[in-house]
């Protein structure tokens, strides 16, 4: 908010000029407060996959935390940097992997399922850009799309139960979830 009342910065000058010239308002959101809520709302769904097992809830999560971390820049870089470090991602990952691990076995399946459509989703828009993949990405995509498969053919080989021709031929890395 400071910067608004900077009257030395020349954006802020050059937006309250561009405004009155449209006779268009000026909306000032607090990026950081933003970044904030974002934040609150993936720890209230983490815990819903937990307790409840919402595992609709799994690709949701993984595109807020995209979204609020990949490629920070700016002023809010900083504080999205803090609020979704690598090691909080990583430990959210872990805890929606611990709550699909400890699934019955349709709840198991579907957790296992959303989690790589959307991983696989992540991975091909980053592939289909034209920069640092590396840079961007917030976790390790390949590496989770290998344990995921490694549970999904080890619960269901274990249990039984067949994998889903559904799935598989809806997705299109058939890879995973052989």
């Amino acid at each position: 908010m400071e910067d608004i009342s900077d009257d030395k910065n020349f954006r802020w000058q050059e937006t309250k000029r561009m405004a009155a010239e449209l006779g268009i308002p000026i909306v000032v959101i607090d990026g950081s407060q933003c970044a904030k809520l974002e934040y609150d709302k993936i720890l209230e769904m983490i815990k819903r996959v937990k307790e409840e097992k919402k595992m609709d809830l799994i690709p949701e999560i993984i595109h807020k935390i995209e979204n609020n971390r990949a490629c920070p820049r700016g002023v809010l870089k900083k504080i999205r940097n803090e609020l979704f470090s690598n090691e909080k991602i990583n430990l959210w990952l872990e805890e929606i992997i611990g709550a699909i691990i400890t699934s019955n076995i349709d709840d198991f399946n579907k957790g296992i399922e959303k989690f790589i459509q959307v991983t696989n989703e992540v991975k091909s828009y980053y592939e289909g850009e034209s920069f640092d993949v590396d840079e961007c990405k917030t976790y390790d995509y390949d590496e989770y799309l290998d344990r995921l498969n490694v549970l999904f053919n080890s619960r269901n080989e274990s249990s039984g139960n067949q994998v889903r021709e559904k799935v598989i031929e809806r997705e299109e890395d058939n890879r995973y979830l052989k």
